[in-house]
This record gives structure tokens, sequence and C-alpha cells, in this order.
């Protein structure tokens, strides 16, 4: 079946925001907000796709993803309560940064598997993927923001999705 898979949306995001920490901590800390919004995106299609389509073939390895999705989720609301300039922002992004590094390096390594093999998840793989974009689309839509700066923009290595193949689509 063509089209994207789950594994290659969630590997691109990976990839993405690891990209992105990398970038702020080379001094481009303007990058803050997009960041934030990037894994708050993740963790929706996370909550909302990923965990719902594979609970019934992984339910333990959720319920210990979930925790590290509360702890992100923790540690963006702290970054965002912050008042700019405020000295504890960096240790907060590097705890996030940690806390996001070894979600992925988990998922990548116990769950990615899963999801590719054969059988498994072989036609859902794929619906979920359609869904995790159409997640991405609506949060996006909802916060009414456009590209970001392209100077800034880190978009995601074509995960199957391109604007000429989805009306209105591309990463």
């Amino acid at each position: 079946m063509g089209g994207a898979n789950l594994w290659k949306v969630l590997w691109d995001y990976h990839k993405k925001i690891e990209n992105m920490f990398t970038r702020y901590s080379k001094g481009h800390t303007n990058l803050l907000n997009l960041i934030l919004n990037e894994i708050e995106v993740y963790m929706a299609i996370e909550e909302e796709v990923v965990y719902p389509g594979i609970g019934n073939v992984a339910g333990s390895w959720v319920e210990q993803s979930q925790d590290q999705l509360d702890l992100m989720k923790e540690l963006s609301a702290d970054i965002q309560n912050l008042e700019p300039g405020d000295p504890a922002e960096a240790k907060l992004v590097r705890r996030l940064e940690k806390v996001f590094l070894l979600h992925a390096e988990r998922e990548q390594k116990s769950m990615f598997g899963v999801i590719k093999h054969k059988g498994v998840l072989e036609h859902e793989s794929y619906d979920m993927a359609r869904a995790a974009f159409t997640v991405r689309q609506e949060l996006v839509a909802a916060r009414g923001s456009g590209s970001p700066s392209t100077q800034y923009f880190i978009g995601l290595p074509n995960s199957g999705w391109t604007k000429s193949l989805v009306p209105g689509g591309g990463w």
C-alpha cells in the first residue's frame, strides 16, 4: 500500500524536533516557541492516534510512554510560564530535550518494530499516518498560524504526503 507509514511520520517528527533542540542549544533561542508547538503537535498525534491504535498490541509500552508525555507536558507548561529572560529557561529546555530524546529512542527501538511488522499493524499503519496528518493540520489551523519564517523553518522529510498529492497538504 502506498503513502506514508506511521513509523516514518513519527521518525520524521523525532528528527525534526531533535534538530530544533540542537539549533536552540547553539544559540537560536528564538526557536523555543516553535519547539514547544511542534512537541504539542507530536504529543497530540501520540495520544490521539498512536496510543489508541497500538494499545491492544503494546499496552504496557503505551502506559510508560504516556508517563513520558505527561512529564513533557509539565515541562512545556513550566517553560511557557517563565518570564522572558528567566535563567531557569535553559535548564528546563535541556530537561525537556532529554525527556523527548529518551522517549524518541525508546519508541524507535521498541515500537517501530511492532508498527513495521507485517500482519500486526500492516494496514493500520497507513490509516494511522493519515490520521496523524489530520491531527497536525487541525492543530495548525486551530492556532491560526501560517508557515513559520523560512529562516527558522525546519521541515519534515517527505513522509509520503506531498502538496501535489494531498489538497492543502504537505508537512
